[in-house]
């Protein structure tokens, strides 16, 4: 494929080998309201060796906020909108067969955010 890097025939790990985010916002003066989203298709390598993959996610949030005065916002999220599980990261190894272990970090489930901005 175009753009892997490889070592010695063998897919980098710890890196998936695509991330597909869009946003679609819309806006105006008061207010802003967005949907965004992250797919990644096949998740990284484990391993140097390539022997174990981690499965590919899909993950929604949305994005909103509004203006109260010119210099006041304020604003909220919800990401991870289907509380999808999924792995976000891993601690690459040498050969998971060989090895194992714990190298998993799992990803956020639904979280809620909310902030106010300000500008002086």
């Amino acid at each position: 494929m175009i753009g892997t890097l490889s070592l010695d025939g063998k897919d980098l790990a710890g890196v998936p080998e695509q991330v597909y985010q869009t946003e679609l916002r819309y806006e105006t003066r008061a207010y802003y309201a967005s949907v965004n989203m992250r797919h990644v298709p096949d998740g990284p390598w484990t391993d140097y060796a390539n022997t174990f993959r981690t499965p590919g996610y899909t993950v929604f949030g949305l994005t909103g906020g509004f203006n109260v005065t010119e210099r006041l916002e304020l604003f909220g999220s919800v990401q991870n909108v289907t509380d999808e599980v999924y792995i976000s990261n891993v601690s690459t190894t040498g050969d998971y067969s060989q090895q194992g272990g714990n190298i998993f970090t799992p990803g956020t489930g639904r979280a809620f955010y909310v902030g106010v901005s300000s500008s002086f």
